[in-house]
């Protein structure tokens, strides 16, 4: 449980992320992120617990849309990555699967 301003919630619990806003993006958690993007998480955080009237009417705007963008590029480069190492395994898989089917000729 967590004692988050005047509600006591389950960490989990969707309303504790609602409360929080972290149900609009990714997972937010710093092992995820490279440095660039956590700081921008935590800027967007403070700005948002600064300016808790302020958020409302779009002043903590700037800094989601950074922090957004960057876990945008995060996301365009793990999948890159990912389509180059399953390119490679498959490559590998059927140089195996051919030499397989040399020895049985």
């Amino acid at each position: 449980m967590v004692f988050d301003k005047f509600y006591i919630v389950e960490a989990d619990s969707f309303f504790y992320k609602l409360l929080l806003g972290l149900n609009m993006h990714t997972d937010l958690s710093a092992h995820l992120h490279t440095d660039k993007c956590n700081q921008l998480i935590t800027d967007w955080r403070q700005c948002r617990s600064d300016h808790m009237v302020l958020q409302l009417v779009g002043y903590c705007n700037s800094n989601y849309s950074e922090m957004l963008s960057c876990l945008k590029e995060e996301r365009i480069a793990k999948r890159t990555e990912s389509l180059k190492m399953s390119s490679e395994w498959k490559s590998r898989v059927n140089k195996m699967k051919g030499a397989e089917k040399a020895e049985l000729n």
